[in-house]
């Protein structure tokens, strides 16, 4: 599986309980994204900082693209607050 995959090159240890779902999404542009739903707000934090510092591209799991791969933490503005205002306790 190409999340498994991604988990190994960032360093990211993924158990089966902590992905929720995962789908592709349908594109016009010819490589479909996957959405994939952690069940830890920390993990997908995980997932991110990863991502950002290593960087990988699609090659690097197994994709036949050279296009990086992309995490996007998409919480909206409420959310947002409310989470960092709870992990303060």
């Amino acid at each position: 599986m190409i999340v498994t995959n991604v988990a190994e090159k960032l360093g990211v240890k993924l158990c089966e309980f902590d992905l929720t779902a995962a789908h592709r999404f349908p594109s016009k542009k010819g490589i479909e994204p996957i959405i994939i739903r952690l069940h830890s707000f920390d993990k997908k934090k995980e997932f991110i900082l990863a991502a950002k510092t290593k960087k990988p591209k699609g090659r690097d799991v197994g994709v036949n693209t050279n296009l990086p791969i992309y995490f996007n933490d998409n919480l909206s503005r409420d959310t947002r607050a409310r989470w960092n205002e709870v992990r303060k306790w």
